[in-house]
């Protein structure tokens, strides 16, 4: 897990090279519109969260990145992954 302030962020790789993010507030409500995304060496991937608060990225490949959230009514955040 990634918090940063009153938000939680979860993060986990899932099988055939996925990751899925669930955002949620600090009293654990989806967080729905966020933009996940995640940038790399020549890669950039990014998905709007759903109304469980969860963006899956897909087809990535292995290597280090930078995870970005952003939202209009929270801080953003940036985590290396």
């Amino acid at each position: 897990p990634v918090s940063s302030g009153t938000t939680a962020i979860e993060v986990w790789i899932a099988p055939r090279n996925q990751l899925v993010a669930a955002v949620h507030d600090a009293w654990n409500r989806p967080v729905a519109g966020a933009q996940v995304e995640l940038r790399g060496e020549g890669v950039v991937a990014s998905e709007g969260t759903n109304e469980a608060g969860q963006a899956r990225l897909r087809f990535l490949k292995p290597g280090r990145y930078e995870l970005r959230i952003t939202h209009a009514d929270f801080e953003p955040l940036a985590e290396p992954l």
